[in-house]
């Protein structure tokens, strides 16, 4: 895998978050996008805390260094011990990157409906969970039910947002946004 494409999967869902912003913000739905992946960065953490299952062991690869571009051992030896040295992140069920990039992908497809955007969003996510699987920072089944998660998650808060439940919530969008980011930062 390219180095490039790497970092972008590693990334993908806080790029997904600053995109879905842009995109979103004169839209009353970005007040229930934040409150949502906020929640899921939470429940994630929580859940991982509760069900306790470690990330699987890095395995060493044949194709990881084939050429300069593609990402080397050094590189993944790396983020696997950042993972490792932070005492919730050591576990991995369910996946944080699937759960969230699904959470996003579900929600703009539903709030825009523009095949473009969502076809974007769905082969980042794909890509994203491919590398998550592949280094092994997950296994296939901390995927999967990552993203069954973050796919719920999205459906209820869009949902949510039709029967307008955070009313007095939405009109606070920066001090959501700012909430939101420190969330997203910490967890």
């Amino acid at each position: 895998m390219n180095i490039a494409v790497y970092n972008i999967a590693k990334y993908t869902p806080q790029i997904f978050v600053i995109i879905i912003i842009f995109l979103l913000w004169n839209n009353n739905l970005i007040c229930y996008y934040l409150v949502g992946i906020s929640i899921s960065f939470l429940l994630n953490n929580l859940l991982r805390y509760l069900i306790k299952e470690k990330r699987p062991e890095y395995q060493d690869n044949a194709d990881v260094d084939a050429d300069e571009n593609d990402v080397d051992k050094e590189t993944i030896v790396k983020d696997k011990n950042e993972l490792l040295s932070n005492s919730l992140k050591i576990y991995g069920m369910p996946s944080g990157h699937a759960q969230q990039t699904f959470f996003s992908s579900i929600f703009i497809t539903l709030s825009l409906q523009n095949i473009f955007i969502s076809s974007i969003f769905f082969i980042m996510t794909f890509i994203n969970l491919y590398q998550r699987v592949h280094f092994y920072f997950h296994t296939t089944e901390q995927v999967i039910v990552g993203g069954i998660i973050g796919t719920l998650l999205s459906l209820l808060f869009y949902n949510l947002s039709s029967k307008n439940y955070f009313k007095s919530i939405c009109k606070q969008k920066m001090l959501l946004l700012l909430i939101s980011i420190i969330i997203i930062y910490i967890f």
